[in-house]
């Protein structure tokens, strides 16, 4: 029994470092399942106070694409109704000239902005006699 004794003690030392390694593992583990979880918490609460945030910006997306839609609707509509305008505009003034030219009346009249000289044009010429009092018409003072 003395060699028993004896090897106990000789091997003591080592269970006590293999006892001590074992503990700091189990607290190591605790340690790490209490962070863990301190950290699965946290996340939690960073998504359940994310999803209402994350849902009005689905929700203003949507608006934002159904808004993108509708004005595309209303800019065709107003393309549509200037091109038909314009079209109105360019008969009108095809039968505004076939008539004047079935009257006798010269020339088609001068297109919009275009100012001839004989109407107060840039070329320096005279100006129109339309200013009130009759000013500036060139003849007089």
């Amino acid at each position: 029994m003395g060699g028993r004794a004896f090897r106990l003690s000789a091997d003591l030392p080592g269970h006590i470092e293999e006892l001590a390694l074992v503990t700091d593992s189990a607290t190591a583990e605790e340690r790490t399942r209490t962070v863990t979880r301190a950290a699965a918490q946290r996340t939690l609460e960073a998504e359940r106070r994310t999803a209402p945030a994350e849902e009005a910006a689905d929700m203003t997306v949507a608006r934002l694409d159904v808004a993108e839609h509708r004005f595309e609707e209303v800019a065709d509509e107003i393309r549509q109704e200037a091109a038909q305008q314009v079209a109105d505009l360019a008969f009108v003034r095809a039968e505004l000239q076939r008539a004047g030219r079935r009257a006798g009346l010269p020339g088609p009249p001068p297109t919009a902005g275009a100012r001839s000289p004989s109407t107060g044009g840039s070329a320096g010429g005279p100006r129109p006699c339309g200013r009130a009092g009759g000013r500036g018409c060139g003849s007089g003072p």
